[in-house]
């Protein structure tokens, strides 16, 4: 029987880019944001930038806190069922978009970061 890597690989890279990738994104980010960034926005932009990374770095947050509860608890990821997930998805997604208030790298940071964890969301939810 043939195994696809790609199809066992491809979750698993996810996963790691979700727990690994994304705070160092929102990180660098937020790094960009402050010492180069931000000013040269005005205040509107500079609002939609910090709520950009805010909502990342909440939406990484409660995906972790999720995890460590479901760990602790011993139970099994599957109970989150669609009602739960389409939120989180969708608060990733107004991360990415409101990172276009973002200039440069840092736009490309905060946009990825939050990026990867829509695509996290949208995977389990996909698989429900």
């Amino acid at each position: 029987m043939a195994v696809n890597i790609t199809q066992d690989l491809f979750p698993q890279l996810m996963w790691i880019a979700t727990i690994v990738a994304t705070p160092v994104l929102t990180l660098l980010a937020y790094n960009g944001w402050t010492n180069r960034v931000r000013k040269d926005l005005p205040r509107w932009r500079n609002a939609l930038a910090a709520m950009s990374i805010v909502v990342t770095a909440t939406g990484w947050l409660s995906f972790i806190f999720f995890l460590i509860v479901a760990r602790l608890l011993r139970l099994s990821t599957h109970f989150f069922d669609m009602n739960g997930i389409a939120p989180s998805a969708l608060v990733a997604v107004v991360g990415a978009c409101l990172a276009i208030a973002l200039k440069g790298r840092a736009r490309f940071q905060a946009f990825l970061a939050a990026f990867l964890l829509a695509i996290y969301w949208t995977m389990n939810l996909v698989a429900l």
